[in-house]
């Protein structure tokens, strides 16, 4: 880091910038942003050249390397806005990236950030430390995500704002951050039912207000200031949340602990149908993780989920129960310490808990109820895109037939056609059996 300060001192000093200034901009001894003078771009020792924009008051890097269209990043802003779009072009070089470390090395706490389509990478620790950030739009050309580009972050207020099915989506459910397809605000419950014990965080995307939290019967559930519901007793009441002014109220059902109860509320809000066989197998694993301790002696799937406590056994046998509902074969072995469990996806046999390190795993895969499998559950194009679905292992006649022909259009062979942003229902039918895939359509 003392190595990148001196360098940058320098590049300053070329572009005309006091010296003074440029470490006072570097060690945070000034409170406000100093402005920024438009010079060309001037070469450092290593060959990096570096160039400030005195209008926007960003500060690019252009590696040894870089060509028109690659290579030249956000290294710094000095500009005095919290609600920034980033620039798309510096000169004749297209911006692509967001350096490492830089909210390092500016003083402005931002607020909301968007970066325009053309960026592929957000390197690591690039926002880092930026506390004010409840909001950064990134776009399907973005790629890479660095490791804790949002370190230090406000991360129940931060929503990631992406299209669906992007890399950034997925770093945003990876790292448990809030994300979004839309700036507007949001609420996601996730699920309104709840087993007595429960906890569940409330989800708020794209707010950056005070929100003020209530249940209207703390004897059935209470719910904290960072939105966390907690189960009490069985029953119902009421979840709100004012937010500026305006009042959000949910309806909430807590039920009794039974395996039924818990079974039912983890394949509702958990472990869903919608996700493919290697997502379910996850997120079990998470949710047994967050909800099951090994720690007691009981062997039974019933004791471990009416409970929350057994021995690796009975363990093992609720993470069986979750999944055999959607048919996946899964067995109790004997692990490297204790008993755990295996699983099959696309004919090849994983350990559950570690199937996440694994490579080569079929990721679409997806088990139906309908005796077949498909090639993938959901699907995600832009307006325009092709895709299709494939029974596979079938014999009999299947049809097709989508819920929302503004959206995606399906044929009788299962292609796919979007149409329009949104997302629809395609309805795969074999017999009088039927199996409902996701498609999403972004702009």
């Amino acid at each position: 880091m003392n190595t990148r300060k001196n360098s940058i001192r320098n590049w300053l000093r070329k572009c005309g910038i006091l010296t003074l200034t440029a470490g006072m901009i570097l060690t945070g001894m000034i409170t406000k942003p100093v402005e920024t003078y438009a010079v060309t771009f001037v070469q450092d020792t290593d060959g990096t050249k570096y160039a400030v924009d005195k209008k926007s008051g960003f500060y690019y890097a252009l590696s040894k390397s870089a060509t028109k269209k690659s290579s030249c990043s956000i290294y710094m802003y000095g500009g005095q806005k919290t609600d920034v779009t980033f620039p798309s072009k510096c000169n004749n070089y297209t911006v692509t990236a967001v350096s490492s470390n830089f909210s390092q090395l500016i003083m402005t706490k931002l607020t909301t950030v968007k970066l325009p389509s053309g960026y592929t990478t957000i390197e690591k620790e690039a926002f880092k430390g930026q506390t004010q950030l409840y909001r950064i739009e990134i776009p399907a050309s973005v790629k890479s995500i660095g490791k804790n580009a949002f370190q230090g972050c406000d991360i129940s207020k931060l929503t990631i704002v992406a299209p669906y099915g992007s890399a950034a989506e997925k770093y945003a459910i990876a790292n448990n951050i809030n994300y979004s397809n839309s700036t507007a605000l949001s609420i996601r419950t996730g699920g309104m039912n709840m087993f007595v014990g429960e906890k569940k965080q409330i989800r708020v995307c794209n707010n950056s207000k005070t929100i003020t939290w209530a249940s209207s019967n703390k004897k059935v559930a209470t719910v904290s200031k960072n939105g966390t519901v907690t189960a009490k007793k069985a029953g119902n009441t009421k979840i709100t949340a004012k937010i500026n002014g305006k009042t959000y109220t949910y309806p909430f059902k807590v039920v009794s602990r039974t395996s039924g109860n818990v079974l039912q509320i983890v394949w509702d809000n958990y472990v869903t149908t919608d996700l493919s066989d290697y997502e379910k197998v996850v997120a079990a694993n998470k949710w047994i993780k967050a909800n099951i301790k090994p720690t007691g002696t009981s062997v039974s799937a019933k004791t471990a989920l009416e409970t929350g406590v057994s021995n690796y056994t009975g363990y093992a046998n609720a993470y069986k129960n979750i999944l055999e509902h959607y048919g996946l074969k899964v067995k109790v072995i004997m692990g490297k310490k204790h008993m755990e469990n295996s699983v099959v996806i696309a004919g090849k046999t994983y350990t559950a808990s570690t199937i996440e390190s694994v490579s080569g795993v079929h990721k679409n895969y997806t088990t139906t109820g309908l005796g077949v499998a498909i090639n993938k559950s959901t699907m995600t194009l832009s307006v325009g895109g092709k895709g299709t679905f494939k029974a596979l292992g079938n014999t009999k006649t299947v049809t097709w037939s989508s819920t929302n022909k503004k959206v995606a259009t399906v044929t009788k062979s299962g292609k796919v056609t979007a149409k329009g942003a949104g997302v629809t229902t395609i309805i795969m039918k074999i017999g009088t059996k039927t199996y409902d895939c996701k498609v999403r359509v972004n702009k």
